[in-house]
């Protein structure tokens, strides 16, 4: 039956708090004294009761064990926060479709009247948030709720998942075709296509696709950044013109071939700083609903593309991206 019944931690890097490694962490923190926040957290401990409520169910659990009285009932006679109750920034529905940002989050918090402090990782260094973690850690009325990039537990072993699939390797072909028809041999074609790009991004941003008026971009540059992880990223900025505007675009250069070509025939060829493309494109069509294909007459076609397309036996990490 399709469906996830549980999910395999990746560990390392997390631990799973029932394993030996786990129980042994806990005991180490309560007899540092920094697991007095613990107790009236899993006091309140809460489950989610939507896929895109971990922020509210969060938030849920810390207010709760904050003490604070949200002045109003939950059920019955009860005055008792849920996720339910938590929708003065967003409403639910929202919430139930794309879950809730950061800063609304905070919002939220505040609305309910906890004394809030928010960082975000690009303000503050690895040594504050560590800083924060003891301070709360130590303490049974400051609660640190937390948001991270879920990437760093999965992204690569997805990606090697997406390349293995046999739908991967038609997309590569006929990327690399229609790649090598455009004779991309060095980077010194790079500025040109971003620039190209650069001026479609403009059309989209200013809702006039295939304008009529036309779009120029005047000022193409390579700009060499680090990500989060220290890995390098290159991301092209341009000045794109039309008429008497100007507008700026940045684009993001995705993962290719070490030496920007498209013959790459191994998936250990490809820089792993995000994915590249074809394995985009290769994860957009596996997503596409089956009816999609139901305008195909022929059979012995439409067979094939259903075995390239279908999620039924894809493996469970890249299935869960598919479908959700």
């Amino acid at each position: 039956m399709n469906g996830f019944y549980k999910r395999q931690l990746a560990s390392p890097p997390a631990i799973d708090f029932s394993s030996d490694d786990g129980k042994e962490l806990f005991l180490e923190a309560i007899h540092n004294g920094t697991m007095e926040g613990f107790y009236k957290l899993v006091s309140h401990f809460q489950t989610q009761s939507e896929p895109a409520f971990c922020g509210l169910a969060s938030l849920s659990m810390v207010l709760n064990a904050l003490a604070i009285d949200p002045g109003r009932k939950w059920k019955g006679p009860w005055r008792w926060f849920d996720e339910s109750m938590l929708d003065c920034c967003e409403s639910l529905e929202n919430v139930k479709v794309k879950g809730i940002t950061f800063g609304k989050l905070v919002c939220l918090a505040q609305c309910a009247g906890a004394k809030v402090d928010s960082f975000r990782a690009s303000h503050c260094s690895i040594d504050d948030f560590r800083k924060y973690v003891i301070k709360c850690s130590i303490s049974d009325d400051c609660h640190l709720i937390s948001s991270y990039h879920r990437a760093a537990l999965k992204q690569e072993e997805v990606l090697k998942q997406v390349q293995e699939t046999g739908l991967f390797k038609h997309v590569a072909s006929f990327l690399s075709n229609s790649c090598s028809r455009e004779s991309l041999d060095d980077e010194d074609a790079l500025p040109v296509i971003a620039a190209s790009v650069c001026c479609q991004a403009a059309e989209i941003l200013a809702w006039k696709p295939c304008s009529p008026a036309g779009y120029r971009c005047q000022v193409t540059c390579m700009k060499r950044l680090k990500a989060e992880d220290d890995k390098p990223i290159t991301m092209v900025s341009g000045t794109v013109v039309n008429g008497n505007t100007e507008q700026g675009v940045d684009v993001l250069v995705p993962s290719s071939c070490r030496k920007l070509c498209c013959s790459c025939s191994r998936p250990s060829d490809y820089m792993r700083m995000h994915p590249a493309s074809m394995d985009v494109l290769t994860v957009l069509l596996l997503s596409l609903p089956s009816t999609t294909w139901a305008g195909i007459t022929d059979k012995q076609l439409l067979t094939e593309i259903h075995g390239l397309v279908s999620t039924e036996n894809l493996p469970s990490l890249l299935q869960e991206e598919v479908l959700h």
